[in-house]
């Protein structure tokens, strides 16, 4: 076995001895009558041979890929039209054919161009947003977390728990726990209360 490098593009062809390509064989078998009568072969059927000889041996013995067309970002007012769209439906079923929609792509290119502006897909953006509003609403309402993750598009509490759990790495009633209650008049009056009684001690 054998690699050849080829200047004139920078590819390296592989070459296994013993090794028989059909198509070079017929392709350079098609040359041998204007090889063996060259003032009387047809150029252009020569060109064409040689450019498609050519073609074969790069795509079959180089390290050539295939052309794949470059992933283009969202435009600015894109970006903003879909991750208003998102903030705005949280809690309903928004597909990613409706953002596509909106933004004039087709769903295959909007994925991969709202990937290519935010680093996540669209459904990985939409369970970030809900678990943002998640947490502000364990800051500053009452409601349980059953219910703050029902009210921000969870189908259920396990549901709620284990997207939390993925992109906080705790769980809702920990984060809660450790961020405070959700009253935050009743943390005031609390910390007034603590305060109060420590100043009656030390004047005692």
């Amino acid at each position: 076995m054998q690699w050849l490098p080829d200047r004139a593009t920078g590819t390296d062809l592989y070459c296994p001895p013993g090794i028989l390509d059909p198509v070079i064989f017929h392709l350079t078998q098609s040359l041998l009558p204007a090889l063996r009568m060259p003032d009387k072969a047809n150029q252009l059927f020569v060109n064409q041979v040689g450019l498609a000889l050519c073609t074969h041996i790069s795509s079959q013995h180089g390290n050539v890929g295939t052309w794949q067309e470059p992933v283009r970002e969202l435009s600015a007012v894109q970006v903003k039209c879909a991750k208003g769209l998102i903030a705005n439906r949280l809690a309903d079923s928004l597909s990613v054919a409706e953002l596509a929609q909106e933004c004039s792509l087709s769903r295959g290119s909007f994925t991969r161009a709202f990937k290519q502006s935010t680093g996540m897909t669209p459904p990985e953006w939409l369970l970030k947003m809900r678990v943002e509003k998640a947490r502000q609403s364990m800051l500053h309402t009452r409601l349980n977390v059953s219910q703050i993750g029902l009210d921000c598009g969870f189908a259920n509490q396990s549901h709620f728990s284990r997207v939390f759990q993925g992109i906080a790495r705790t769980s809702p009633s920990k984060w809660r726990r450790f961020h405070g209650s959700g009253d935050q008049d009743g943390q005031w009056h609390c910390s007034f209360n603590r305060a109060h009684r420590y100043k009656k001690r030390t004047e005692a």
